[in-house]
């Protein structure tokens, strides 16, 4: 098993422009953004030989395959080509969800 460990960064929007409705029924955006301090931590455990699991310390947060950060992994092992016998994602969140802040 392996243990990989990262820090994901808040950000904020020092502009946004809202440019145009697409015909998808989305905007298209321009935007200036900057990191801040504020993080979030990742811990995923690599080959567990367990099924996939995520844990996160903010209550309403999804720890299921809803979660972005499941299926974040999702695609890099379909992208690259790569398995595991298990993943087991941790989250301590910081970072407010629903505040414009990237805590989604």
């Amino acid at each position: 098993m392996t243990t990989l460990y990262e820090g994901a960064f808040a950000k904020i929007n020092l502009t946004l422009d809202v440019l145009g409705k697409r015909d998808d029924g989305y905007h298209d955006l321009k935007s200036i953004m900057q990191a801040i301090s504020v993080r979030d931590d990742v811990e995923i455990d690599v080959d567990t030989d367990q099924a996939w699991s995520l844990q996160c310390t903010m209550e309403g947060i999804p720890q299921d395959n809803t979660n972005l950060a499941w299926k974040a992994a999702e695609v890099f092992y379909a992208t690259t080509g790569l398995s595991t016998t298990g993943l087991a994602i941790r989250i301590k969140k910081r970072i407010p969800t629903q505040a414009g802040m990237g805590g989604g």
